[in-house]
């Protein structure tokens, strides 16, 4: 029954009234043997409730309900954990979101409807003003009847929207699961108040509770939501349970009701502040993410006193050794500062020259997540009103920090550009005027700054009028400068971006025209019009965040054109064929085709392997557009009629293989070359670990090649490692299965096996809980527990085998 919920999520929706017997049944064995039966009952259950909509267990909740709180209170740890998850599911069972997701497109309409009422009240005023001076003339007596029965019914018929929106946010508790809400609470604060006991129960407890507070606060008296925050605040401050404490807090700061929770918020931040001098890296990320959504929900009430130092502590965390944590730091001063906006002062003193370190890094890509929040975070700070972050001072200080030639290079350069232009655009015209005159003045020696600053401009607004900025870069283009004119070719394509229909064709021609007698110029210029299709397939694909003009399609005659001229130049200058490779390689990836995708990952698989130096400077680039290939696509499925059975087709198999092999090349030819964003390697592998059985075994080579290079990343995402990894150790081979798919089978487990192998080994992997579980429930159970100590004796040999071979 677990395995049919797993392969078809929802298909017992309409057995529930079949099923709810024999699970009762199931919990409330009393045999010595009982509590196996019991575990699978609940992994049950609880897999049934996640994989349906909450109407279809509600009506099941009071019958179902007493069995799982018994079960909650047996002594045996594991049934009492597992009806702790039931617990929680069973929260939102019992209450669904506030506003269901059918009928959020009634909301605005029904919104302007009686806004719309509400301000035509002046009108009817207005008609009575010109019905009057009294007395009222007998020409326009007939009229009073018929107005006032119009303005009488549309004030009545308020009450029916008043009506709609109970409909529509029902109340937080059905009248019918009232009489559960006391057994349950009552038997998860027993679990979380209760010391002696397994840590699995006291995490399981923890989640429990803040499912209830989160989305049943509205039902629990005041005295009981006090006494959970206080137990809640305690368990934050044991070794063994602030890691799932603090993620409990940060649930509970999600919920769509009002949480008072000002008796121990103070203390919360406190607590949380702490944790982040602390060694281990998986509680200062899960006190970031907490501190976060603190922010989100109480930025406005959080005391000034506790604010300093919680600034300075996760200022120092803003650096290049752990992108990571800078990444969710400046997301948590943004959501802080968004929400207090005094102590814009504190993070500008404390913040700022970290920030300005970090935008000079090597490390950051364009694209990546951590260049993205440190955009948002300079323009969330300038719009603070804080003097000492304005616009007009925080844009000196990034120029010179791109400027600085003795510790900034290239790379930076493009990351202070981006900011900038982030930052002026923000400002409104005048300021965007201004920096571009101050970049069109600027010394020589900042020219590649200025002309990257004037893409990135022009790539989020429209620079076609300013003729200055056009003669600026067409004059670069022709400088003796190998920098400036590479700087002004990518300003070229930036500013063509930011308005595609009066640019893209002048380009064009221009691309054209060189090609006749100037093979250096037609190549600058081929990278500007490189730099536009880029742009153009990323938006397409939807890998694109940047707020670019590009999301404009070329018309139908550019495209043809540009197509056309890039074919002819195919048999050209070896530097420009070069080019005019990665502009057909970017732009295939963006079409409909399949079979063009397929090609043009292969081709690029190539140039990964044998060039890579025509690959790494567009690694940024081609990374996201090579993630969005390895996503399942249901429209690529295709149902196949066979007479007696039907038969499915993924089309889109052959891509996904091809995506994730390149990735596989990738990540080994290029990785000296380029720095890649391994969290979100790790985070499309995910997908890769539930997909076919020819996609899943590069992603476990891949999984084992990550957790020796970037074990931090790997450590990170762990958790959500482990469901796709026990999919694949528990599937079961047909009754009937030949020997080939055996085989098969056995290969798909010893390579599974092997990846866990390599995560069991990442320093740290013993505080994950869910993978501590799955070692032990999973792996090293009857029927791998064999087949995993020959993985292991295999790697321990392998090992000796090259330790013996440095020896010789």
């Amino acid at each position: 029954m677990k395995e049919l919920i797993t392969v078809l999520p929802g298909s017992v929706a309409d057995h529930v009234d079949q099923l709810a017997p024999g699970v009762i049944q199931a919990l409330k064995e009393k045999s010595s043997s009982s509590s196996g039966v019991k575990i699978e009952a609940l992994q049950y259950l609880r897999l049934a409730m996640d994989s349906s909509p909450p109407s279809v267990f509600q009506p099941y909740v009071t019958v179902l309900a007493p069995a799982v709180f018994a079960a909650a209170n047996e002594r045996y740890y594991k049934v009492s954990a597992e009806a702790l998850r039931v617990c929680e599911l069973m929260v939102k069972v019992m209450a669904p979101p506030p506003l269901p997701p059918a009928l959020e497109p009634v909301m605005k309409p029904m919104f302007d409807t009686v806004m719309q009422r509400l301000c035509a009240q002046d009108q009817d005023q207005l008609m009575v003003k010109v019905m009057e001076p009294p007395p009222l003339p007998l020409a326009l007596e007939p009229l009073m009847k018929p107005m006032f029965d119009t303005v009488m019914q549309r004030l009545c018929a308020q009450d029916e929207d008043q009506l709609m929106v109970k409909v529509m946010a029902p109340p937080p508790l059905p009248p019918a699961l009232e009489p559960v809400m006391k057994p349950m609470f009552d038997t998860v604060m027993q679990r979380l108040c209760k010391q002696d006991q397994d840590q699995e129960v006291k995490e399981c407890a923890i989640l429990a509770m803040s499912a209830m507070v989160k989305d049943l606060v509205e039902v629990l008296p005041s005295d009981e939501l006090g006494s959970v925050l206080r137990v809640l605040l305690e368990r934050l401050r044991n070794e063994t349970t602030r890691l799932p404490s603090a993620r409990a807090i940060a649930h509970i700061c999600s919920s769509p009701h009002v949480v008072d929770m000002s008796s121990v918020l103070d203390a919360v931040l406190i607590e949380l502040t702490s944790f982040l001098r602390k060694a281990n890296r998986a509680l200062r990320l899960v006190s970031l993410q907490t501190l976060e959504a603190v922010a989100a929900k109480y930025g406005a009430s959080l005391s000034s006193a506790s604010i300093p130092q919680c600034v300075e502590e996760a200022s120092l965390l803003v650096s290049d050794a752990d992108l990571s944590l800078a990444s969710l730091s400046l997301k948590f001063f943004v959501t802080l500062i968004k929400n207090k906006p005094e102590v814009a002062g504190s993070v500008a003193e404390k913040v700022l020259p970290q920030a300005m370190v970090l935008v000079k890094s090597q490390l950051l890509q364009r694209g990546s997540s951590v260049l993205e929040i440190l955009q948002l975070f300079f323009s969330q700070l300038s719009a603070s009103g804080f003097p000492a972050a304005s616009c007009e001072s925080l844009l000196p200080q990034l120029l010179a920090a791109g400027s600085a030639s003795d510790t900034t290079g290239k790379q930076a350069q493009h990351s202070v550009a981006q900011c900038v232009a982030v930052l002026a655009c923000a400002a409104g015209p005048s300021v965007i005027q201004d920096t571009i005159n101050k970049l069109l003045a600027a010394a020589p020696s900042a020219q590649r700054l200025s002309l990257l600053c004037l893409g990135e401009i022009g790539r989020r607004t429209d620079l076609s009028g300013k003729t200055q900025v056009e003669a600026a870069v067409s004059s670069a283009l022709m400088s003796d400068s190998e920098e400036a004119k590479t700087a002004a070719s990518l300003a070229l394509g930036g500013i063509t971006c930011g308005n595609l229909a009066a640019l893209m064709p002048g380009l064009l021609q221009r691309v054209a025209e060189a090609g006749k007698n100037n093979p250096k110029l037609q190549y600058l210029l081929l990278h500007s019009l490189n730099e536009v299709i880029a742009s153009i397939s990323a938006t397409r694909v939807g890998t694109s965040s940047m707020d670019s003009q590009a999301s404009i399609e070329p018309s139908a005659g550019d495209k043809e054109q540009m197509l056309s001229m890039l074919l002819s130049n195919c048999d050209g200058e070896e530097e420009c064929r070069n080019v005019v490779a990665e502009c057909l390689g970017h732009a295939t990836p963006g079409y409909a085709d399949r079979h063009v995708r397929r090609a043009a990952v292969v081709s690029l698989s190539a140039l990964a392997y044998q060039k890579q130096v025509l690959v790494v400077g567009q690694m940024s680039q081609l990374l996201p557009m090579l993630y969005a290939q390895t996503v399942i696509r249901e429209d690529m499925i295709r149902t196949v009629d066979l007479g007696p059975f039907k038969h499915k087709i993924d089309d889109g198999l052959e891509l996904r293989k091809a995506a994730f092999e390149c990735l596989d090349i990738l990540l080994e030819s290029c990785r000296s070359a380029v720095t890649v964003d391994a969290g979100a390697f790790v985070q499309h592998l995910e997908s890769g670990l539930k997909d076919h059985y020819d996609v899943k075994m590069p992603c476990h080579l891949m999984l084992s090649k990550l957790a020796a290079t970037e074990p931090a990343a790997v450590l990170t995402h762990l958790d959500k490692l482990v469901e796709p990894l026990e999919k694949t150790l528990t599937a079961k081979l047909k009754s009937d299965a030949v020997k080939q798919e055996i085989d098969r089978h056995e290969d798909m487990l010893r390579s599974c096996l092997r990846a866990v192998d390599s995560l069991k080994r990442l320093q740290g992997s013993e505080a994950s809980t869910p993978f501590q579980a799955f070692l032990k429930k999973t792996v090293m159970s009857a029927a791998l527990k064999e087949k995993y100590a020959a993985v292991e004796k295999e790697r321990l040999e392998s090992e000796g085998a090259s330790d013996s071979m440095d020896l010789s």
